[in-house]
């Protein structure tokens, strides 16, 4: 039925923008005479605003007890999580010795190699599943054998599209079975501004925990003001993952909430975040962001440890690989590698 809509606004001079069929509907550009002719069809159900989304350890490992974890030899072989982010650099704490970026796809310029031209969800694949290869294991991910599947849906500038990330996720459920995905990372939001039950990104994600893949999504950073917690994270059946100050130490004891970390109550009333993890100061990959993957040719798209190093292969300070950044988004990285310890 939809595709009959969507004809009809075309031919009444709009625009769709993109097929959703995950939510059963798609994204387009239409006048306010259009939105009210359109609101008014019994076949409708719900119309919402196309928001803008943005992107929202060696200690932080040790809070969370993880190294305990490795000792036992459970470091997430075998398991796969997609990060619907900004992109997925082929650094070599992914790469080498072998590479376990499993598939990318890219939502905002069509690109078939990974690249990450904003850094964010590099910086995320790295506390996921950095295997610490260029720090001799210092900074090394929660599940440092995991696998990464790069979905792109934010651009340079860290921002993006509701309708772009519904996209992303709907691929991810499209081809869970494919990639044998079992966790997915969201460390991205919106400000929420309905009920879970009809925000289209909430929905996105209801899909994918349907589909049978944990979802884990980024409180968001706008605390510490109550009622400050973002979409995705709204939904009551995923993971919401608040932001802890660990004070630079693994005794759990002195940590506190980060200030900026979203509370709750959520838009609904339910209490979130469900869980908290460090994202104060958190060291994980630094991205060349002026990489441009060759789409011909080639290795795989995998840049040379030259061009990795950005364009300085003769010092291996940590400096040149990682860099530190804070946010909800990188504590919820530490849940989906934890989540991904969990499930082996």
């Amino acid at each position: 039925m939809h595709n009959k809509l969507e004809a009809e606004i075309t031919k009444s001079g709009g625009k769709v923008n993109k097929s959703l069929p995950l939510m059963k509907g798609f994204a387009a550009e239409i006048t306010p005479k259009q939105i009210q002719e359109i609101a008014a069809r019994e076949e409708v159900r719900h119309i919402s605003l196309d928001s803008t989304v943005e992107a929202l350890l060696d200690v932080a490992t040790q809070t969370l007890g993880v190294p305990e974890q490795w000792s036992l030899g459970n470091t997430g072989k075998g398991r796969v999580v997609a990060i619907v982010d900004s992109g997925i650099y082929p650094h070599p704490d992914l790469s080498q010795p072998n590479n376990r970026i499993i598939a990318f796809k890219d939502f905002i310029n069509g690109k078939k190699l990974p690249y990450d031209d904003f850094g964010h969800g590099t910086h995320v694949a790295g506390i996921i599943a950095g295997n610490g290869y260029m720090s001799n294991g210092q900074y090394k991910g929660v599940a440092p054998e995991a696998s990464i599947v790069g979905v792109k849906v934010l651009n340079q500038y860290g921002v993006g599209k509701v309708s772009n990330v519904i996209a992303g996720i709907q691929w991810v459920v499209k081809n869970k079975n494919t990639y044998a995905i079992d966790v997915l990372n969201l460390s991205l939001g919106a400000i929420a501004t309905e009920s879970w039950t009809t925000d289209p990104l909430s929905q996105a994600a209801q899909k994918a925990w349907e589909a049978g893949m944990i979802v884990v999504a980024a409180a968001g950073n706008d605390g510490p003001n109550p009622g400050t917690i973002r979409t995705p994270s709204i939904n009551p059946n995923i993971i919401t993952v608040g932001a802890l100050d660990d004070q630079g130490t693994p005794d759990p004891n002195d940590d506190v909430i980060a200030g900026f970390s979203s509370q709750g109550p959520t838009i609904d009333g339910f209490a979130k975040p469900d869980r908290y993890a460090p994202g104060v100061n958190i060291t994980s990959l630094l991205a060349d962001t002026t990489y441009v993957p060759k789409e011909k040719g080639g290795s795989g798209g995998t840049p040379s440890l030259k061009i990795v190093a950005l364009g300085n292969s003769s010092k291996t300070t940590t400096s040149q690989y990682y860099n530190t950044m804070s946010g909800t988004s990188l504590a919820t990285a530490l849940i989906s590698g934890e989540v991904a310890l969990l499930l082996n």
